[in-house]
């Protein structure tokens, strides 16, 4: 039968508010995760706010890395971010999932109608005429 640990109550609550998550102070105490979330009950001690650092992509990089057909995994390598960052932008700039016509685009128009805003999302007009434009 194992015995169970002793977690000192002040040092529980000076990592806790230093942000240390709970992976990491279970294995600083030598104890499972739920040990470390119920001694958080037993001491009242608020729930923490995630705050999330997000960095911002530069928008010009990921179109050049995107049109090079990059994948996600590549593109956030590059950038410095996770792919679901690379999905998210993917998704906020209006780009379609791996369109291969995009693949074909001209760089430098596609750069300029995006900096001009005559990017789709900004004058309203469709991905594929955009791409129309870009091969012209």
């Amino acid at each position: 039968m194992s015995r169970k640990k002793q977690i000192d109550s002040e040092e529980y609550k000076n990592l806790y508010a230093s942000g240390m998550s709970f992976n990491k102070m279970a294995k600083h105490f030598g104890c499972g995760v739920s040990t470390i979330q119920n001694m958080r009950l037993r001491l009242s001690l608020p729930i923490r706010e995630r705050v999330y650092d997000r960095k911002e992509i530069d928008e010009i990089k990921f179109l050049e890395l995107w049109g090079e057909g990059k994948t996600y995994r590549e593109i956030a390598d590059e950038l410095g971010v996770s792919p679901n960052n690379v999905m998210r932008e993917r998704l906020r700039l209006g780009l379609p999932d791996r369109d291969p016509t995009l693949m074909k685009l001209d760089k430098e128009k596609f750069k300029d109608m995006y900096l001009t805003g005559d990017s789709y999302e900004k004058s309203q007009a469709s991905f594929t005429s955009l791409i129309e434009l870009c091969k012209k």
